[in-house]
């Protein structure tokens, strides 16, 4: 269960991309998963899956990288 993240826009990548990482990384190496959508709970042992509930928040948007 990832934490901890999507909270704050301090990073040079969007905010969404540690979650879709994650979800990348799990299903490769075959690891369960849950995301809770923020501020909510759940009973681990009855989620079936990843919610992808970041994807119908807004776009994904890249954060502007710092001039040279």
């Amino acid at each position: 269960m990832p934490v901890h993240w999507g909270t704050f826009n301090l990073a040079l990548h969007a905010w969404d991309e540690p979650a879709e990482t994650l979800v990348r990384l799990a299903t490769e190496q075959q690891v369960r998963l849950f995301t809770p959508g923020l501020g909510r709970g759940l009973e681990p042992s009855r989620v079936e899956g990843v919610t992808p509930w970041w994807r119908d928040v807004g776009e994904r948007r890249l954060v502007p990288q710092p001039a040279p």
